[in-house]
């Protein structure tokens, strides 16, 4: 629902879904992933980080959630944090 609900421009409420996703499977990395996409589109960039930072947690090897990772820190401005996430 998280995600419908995104592609139809609502992101408060895929916010919300998402946010339910994690907290019924939270060791789901792609659970963690999309709700960093959404809340970084929706400008919640900080909050974005520690979703990215949870998907790689449950899987180290998540490139898309890495570059993600390292977008979002380079929009904060942490650019030294941006290239560790990239590494």
């Amino acid at each position: 629902m998280g995600l419908l609900t995104y592609r139809r421009g609502n992101l408060k409420e895929a916010i919300t879904w998402l946010a339910k996703a994690c907290a019924v499977a939270p060791r789901n990395p792609v659970y963690w992933f999309n709700h960093g996409v959404v809340l970084q589109r929706a400008g919640f960039t900080t909050e974005a980080v520690d979703a990215y930072g949870q998907a790689i947690q449950w899987n180290p090897r998540y490139i898309e959630a890495r570059t993600n990772l390292g977008n979002a820190y380079k929009e904060l401005g942490r650019l030294t944090d941006a290239q560790a996430a990239y590494a």
